[in-house]
């Protein structure tokens, strides 16, 4: 891979694991905080057949559970470095709370 060293990368998304997404997405709604769960499924988008592409979700556990764990941070050019802290913030209270987030 070729760098250039007058450039930045950027992440079109970062995304961490957590057993209780889904939880955790509505808490962060809820203090305005806008996390998303673009993969829930092993294979995406959601909804394609499965039988038309040879999947079988069973013979996958791994990608089934990561899909269903995983949690996508906002990485939109309008977070602020204050705006990530209070994401760090709360991510962390909910590793307090119960399983860890594995990042």
């Amino acid at each position: 891979q070729r760098s250039l060293s007058n450039t930045k990368s950027i992440y079109l998304r970062y995304v961490i694991r957590h057993s209780r997404r889904d939880e955790i997405i509505k808490k962060a709604k809820r203090q305005g905080i806008f996390l998303g769960d673009w993969y829930t499924t092993g294979v995406a988008p959601a909804g394609v057949d499965y039988a038309k592409i040879k999947y079988n979700p069973a013979l996958c556990p791994n990608a089934e559970t990561a899909a269903a764990e995983s949690v996508n941070l906002p990485t939109d050019i309008h977070i602020s470095e204050q705006d990530a802290q209070r994401i760090i913030k709360f991510l962390h209270l909910c590793h307090c709370e119960g399983t860890p987030a594995a990042i």
